[in-house]
């Protein structure tokens, strides 16, 4: 039996393709530090052997290391990596897994600044109810599914493809690259990670080689009309006699020359979701409803719907799949109420973009409700002062928001460390209700004395919250 290790093994997309792994008959291990839900949870559940913290001699004897995204950003010198290279053991992305066990012939890539976990579920869901059995990887833990990654016999497949570098400092290229595109939809290319993409060009221009690999497979590009930087991907797609598709939702500002293809129309919007009705050209498809709040999740529906129906994909099965998708963990999901009667919500936001288009939603959910957000950047978001940019205007929707305890790493250069009161001053410019609660004791005592049952508590951050969500809740 061959044996792989995991290097950073609890991640969201990580996790599951190790349980893949062991179901294709490796022998698996991994290491981490930091573990939180739900990956922890599925490691556990399916008798993976992993890891807390790392050490060299656990690459002894393997036949394949895969490396995950994370663990060099944070030490270059990870000591289970230089084990790896000391042994000449192969070492790769995840992407290698991927290509081995999960991406087809035609394969749908679901790229962006924003929205791609969402969209790449419910575009897996919907095939899955047209019984095209397809193989998949989303990144997060999928309601409708019992694992984000999935490998089937069939022709078709659909990846989350993030922009992310593959390994940092090791392969710098993004990830969607090695997904072989032949159907690409991207919902925006707005700046982003500037720990790794500098300028807002060297940003888009990753999404310009997605562009020009689809175009290599003879495939098609969808574009959300709203996007931003979504103009300079049409035009190249012109250049290269690229066909293009676009979509977007009435009432939004049109950024590119392309009229949209697929328009939708928001008809209601409550706490238990939204209806709109679909438009394709002059034509329309019907009245359709799902479950997910807010209107970045109508666009994230649309995007879903383009693709399928243009794809071929039944009508009915379209609506179908739509109305019953359940979402996905950690997407805005609600966790309970509290003994005061205030609603928890945990939510993946992790970014000034992914935190405005979570508020927007559950203030056209909940217009009358207090919204308290608690919010912790991710970590490239703590280490370069430009991202202080994007925080003005992106509360503007809560009526309070707390910033937890931020912790600065001594490897950041002095003049990019951010810190609390930073963040406090930047959010502060739009929206006065914003303070930093370093200690966790005091964060809940605050969290719990807001509580009210008129009162929405949503907790934003990429990973867990430890103790403080259950002491909300008690």
């Amino acid at each position: 039996m061959k044996k792989v290790h995991f290097i950073g093994i609890v991640a969201s997309a990580i996790a599951p393709i190790a349980i893949m792994m062991k179901e294709k008959g490796w022998d698996v291990t991994g290491s981490d530090e930091g573990v939180f839900e739900p990956a922890l949870s599925l490691l556990n559940n399916a008798g993976v052997k992993w890891y807390e913290g790392y050490s060299a001699e656990r690459v002894h004897g393997c036949d394949l290391v895969i490396i995950g995204g994370g663990p060099l950003m944070k030490d270059p010198n990870n000591p289970e990596y230089l084990e790896a290279l000391r042994l000449g053991l192969p070492t790769k992305g995840y992407y290698y897994a991927l290509q081995e066990y999960v991406i087809k012939d035609r394969s749908i890539v679901i790229a962006g600044s924003y929205g791609k976990t969402t969209t790449s579920g419910m575009v897996n869901w919907i095939l899955e109810c047209a019984g095209m059995n397809p193989s998949f990887m989303i990144g997060g833990k999928p309601g409708n599914f019992t694992t984000g990654v999935r490998s089937t016999d069939s022709d078709i497949s659909c990846l989350e493809g993030d922009e992310f570098v593959s390994v940092f400092n090791m392969d710098m290229e993004p990830r969607f690259i090695y997904y072989k595109p032949k159907y690409t939809l991207v919902s925006a290319s707005k700046w982003d990670h500037m720990n790794v993409y500098p300028t807002e060009k060297s940003y888009t221009d990753a999404f310009l080689k997605l562009v020009k690999l689809t175009k290599q497979n003879d495939g098609v590009l969808y574009l959300c009309g709203s996007g931003t930087n979504n103009d300079l991907l049409e035009r190249s797609a012109s250049v290269i006699d690229l066909r293009v598709v676009t979509y977007m939702i009435d009432g939004k500002e049109a950024l590119l020359e392309q009229d949209p293809e697929y328009r939708a129309k928001i008809s209601d919007v409550s706490i238990k979701g939204t209806t709109f009705e679909v438009y394709h050209k002059a034509l329309s498809l019907g009245e359709f409803t799902t479950t997910q709040i807010g209107t970045h999740n109508v666009e994230n529906s649309l995007g879903a719907i383009t693709v399928c129906h243009d794809l071929g994909v039944p009508l009915e099965k379209i609506k179908e799949g739509i109305k019953s998708f359940k979402g996905i963990k950690r997407r805005l999901e609600i966790i309970g109420n509290n003994s005061k009667g205030a609603l928890v919500i945990d939510d993946f936001a992790h970014s000034a973009m992914k935190a405005e288009a979570s508020l927007s939603a559950l203030r056209q959910s909940y217009p009358d409700s207090k919204i308290v957000t608690v919010y912790f950047p991710r970590q490239s978001a703590r280490e370069n002062r430009e991202e202080l940019d994007f925080y003005p205007g992106a509360f503007d929707a809560a009526d309070l928001v707390i910033i937890p305890r931020i912790q600065v790493k001594r490897s950041t250069p002095k003049e990019q460390r951010i810190y609390g009161k930073d963040i406090i001053e930047a959010i502060a410019h739009t929206q006065p209700n914003v303070e930093y609660i370093p200690v966790e004791e005091d964060l809940v005592s605050r969290l719990v004395n807001e509580s009210s049952d008129n009162t929405v508590i949503v907790f934003m951050s990429a990973s867990g919250w430890g103790r403080v969500i259950d002491e909300v809740l008690r």
